[in-house]
Formats: structure tokens, sequence, C-alpha cells
């Protein structure tokens, strides 16, 4: 094992740990988060612009669409994690949809690819459909429920804040999150 691949697995264990720390809302949670997401980032970016390592694939060398395939399939991967990781952390995760939209194309690509006997593409396909699937669930679980699991120990500031973040433009809802957020954060100071 590589240790590219090591550090990629120590970056999912960390994003993993950290989910479940914020779900038990605890203060370890948030940075575990963001150096397990942003960490798989760092490592898909790196791989898409280095220089693809083919060993002992002649016929992958000889593919004309398996080098930017996998250098693409690496950009997808950074786009859905960094998406994950503002999804996960409440943040605005709008350009989850374009992660997610553009993985669910290139799956389908590398799917046909391997329907072509291309066995070369069946590595890219596996890891391009496990991120692509986690994505996707994380892109359809609505704010809502994140909010609900976060909160749950306070479901008047959930409802507040639900309310709030389907229309941030309300004034009255602004108003009322803020008034609400600042009675949690005085509980929690005393």
């Amino acid at each position: 094992m590589n240790s590219i691949m090591l550090a990629e697995i120590i970056l999912i264990l960390l994003a993993i740990a950290g989910f479940a720390l914020r779900i038990g809302l605890s203060v370890w949670g948030i940075p575990l988060l963001i150096i397990g997401f942003v960490g798989l980032a760092v490592v898909y970016l790196r791989r898409s612009f280095r220089q693809v390592r083919l060993n002992n694939q002649p016929e992958a060398a000889a593919d004309r669409y398996f080098m930017p395939a996998y250098k693409l399939a690496h950009l997808l991967f950074a786009l859905c994690m960094l998406g994950l990781l503002f999804k996960i952390m409440l943040w605005d995760a709008n350009f989850l949809v374009l992660g997610v939209t553009l993985m669910l194309v290139f799956v389908l690509f590398v799917s046909l690819q391997v329907l072509k006997e291309k066995v070369f593409f069946k590595k890219l396909l596996v890891k391009s459909i496990l991120i692509g699937t986690v994505a996707l669930a994380f892109y359809q679980a609505p704010l809502a429920t994140f909010i609900n699991i976060y909160y749950r120990d306070h479901p008047a500031f959930a409802k507040v804040f639900i309310e709030y973040r389907e229309d941030p433009k309300n004034e009255v809802k602004k108003k009322n999150y803020l008034e609400a957020r600042k009675k949690l954060l005085n509980k929690h100071a005393k």
C-alpha cells in the first residue's frame, strides 16, 4: 500500500469520526470533519494534476480516454468532498449539485467503457460509484434533517433555524434566528 492510499484511508476515517462526533455535538467533530474532507480534496486534487502512473497496464496507456478520465475523476472527487463538507457543516453547498451531476455523468461514461471490455476502467468505476453514491445520499438529505440532528437538544432553536434557512431574505425570520442563536450561545456561555 503506497503512502497516498494510506493517507486517503486515514482521512476517510477522520471524516467519518468527525461526522460521528459532530452528530454527538462534540467540539472535536468540526476540526476532524474539516481535516478529513479538506485533506481528501487535496489528495484528489493532487492526483488530478500529477502524472498518471500505470503499473503494468499497457492497454490503459494506449487508450485515449483513460488518462483524461482518471484526471477528471479525481477533480470531481475533490469537488464532491468539498461539497460534502459544506453540506455537513450546514454551510451553503450549491456546488454540490454541480459535483453530483458531473459525477453521475462521469459514472455513466466509465460504465460504457467497462461494457466495451476495457477492464482497466473497473477500479475507477468502483471508486466513482462509491464516492458518487455517498455524495448523492448527502445531497438528497434535506438540510432540515442535519439541523434536527445537530440541535436535537434544542428543538425550538432547530425549528427557528430551519425556518430561517428556508427563506434567508425574510427579515422577520432572520431576526428570530439571530435572537434564538444569541439565547443559545448565552445559555452555553453560563
